[in-house]
């Protein structure tokens, strides 16, 4: 007989700890289980730590608030788990359980996947509508994480180091198409796309640099592009060299996702979303100035030329 946490051919739903579970979510399930049973039945941990994975994943692959939020009440409301709250950061989550008698704080390293997004939120929505079962949801969940349904090629441009290919194709063609280079700011950006890309690449594998990623790629994007400035000074467009690569480092969804997150009530989150995607903008800027002053190669007026 199939019920909302599995069928007759899932394995038994109290065997909680074969729930196939990332590490990080292991220590929550151990504070669960050792709850007296009068406060949490075995089917409550069970959709609490689906509910739990859900968000931790939609979080991490798409950072809208409010979606998630939205996600998150609606299968509480499903799976009868009332007791459980969920505050949002910007990067991390914080859940409590039955008024505080449980707490966990997940720091969250989010990265903008719409395509991951879209499968938890048909996950998800699965689960409301009855066509998926808990246990279901967790393995479905794994899949998506592990990109299982991509073909090879799809996986090598979509992780790195593969995806650096892709920034210079962005940066040349944004170059020309957005900002009107020419072929000689084609070729260059083609360059600083390149540099940019291994420069993320280096603070992905190396997270003590990923503070200062947006200034690296900044800094090297303004010497690259003041240096086909000095060699080509009649035939490029210092402008559109710079704002065709590190346009796609720009923080448009941020601002975006902020001023709809502070119009629908999140105000905390939309504030310090929309602090960062200013303070993010300006380092961009600022490291352009700094690559500008460290390229001596311009020549002293190098900064009036770049106007």
């Amino acid at each position: 007989m199939a019920s909302l946490y599995g069928s007759m051919t899932d394995p038994p739903v109290r065997d909680l700890e074969s729930l196939p579970l990332p590490l990080a979510l292991r220590p929550l399930l151990k504070r669960l289980i050792a709850l007296p049973e009068s406060d949490v039945s075995d089917d409550d941990i069970l959709a609490i730590m689906l509910i739990v994975r859900m968000g931790d994943a939609m979080h991490k692959n798409a950072y809208a608030t409010f979606l998630i939020k939205s996600f998150v009440d609606e299968l509480r409301r499903k799976l009868n788990v009332h007791e459980l709250d969920l505050e949002l950061e910007v990067s991390a989550t914080r859940w409590t359980y039955l008024q505080g008698t449980l707490m966990v704080y997940h720091r969250i390293a989010w990265d903008f996947d719409g395509y991951a997004m879209q499968s938890l939120s048909k996950i998800a929505l699965g689960v409301l509508e009855d066509n998926i079962t808990v246990n279901e949801a967790f393995h479905l969940i794994n899949e998506t994480e592990k990109e299982t349904q991509f073909t090879s090629f799809e996986k090598h441009y979509r992780n790195l180091p593969g995806r650096i290919a892709l920034i210079p194709v962005l940066a040349s063609t944004g170059c020309t198409v957005y900002f009107g280079g020419t072929w000689v700011d084609f070729g260059f950006a083609i360059l600083t796309g390149t540099t940019a890309g291994v420069i993320h690449y280096i603070c992905c594998r190396k997270p003590e640099l990923a503070g200062i990623q947006d200034l690296l790629v900044s800094i090297s994007t303004a010497m690259i592009s003041t240096m086909a400035m000095t060699l080509f000074p009649n035939a490029v467009c210092f402008p559109a060299q710079v704002l065709g690569t590190l346009f796609w480092f720009l923080y448009g969804i941020s601002f975006m996702l902020s001023l709809y997150e502070m119009t629908q009530g999140l105000t905390m989150t939309g504030l310090t979303r929309f602090a960062l995607a200013i303070l993010n903008s300006f380092i961009l800027a600022f490291g352009v100035v700094i690559g500008v002053w460290f390229a001596a190669y311009g020549g002293p007026n190098r900064f009036y030329l770049i106007l």
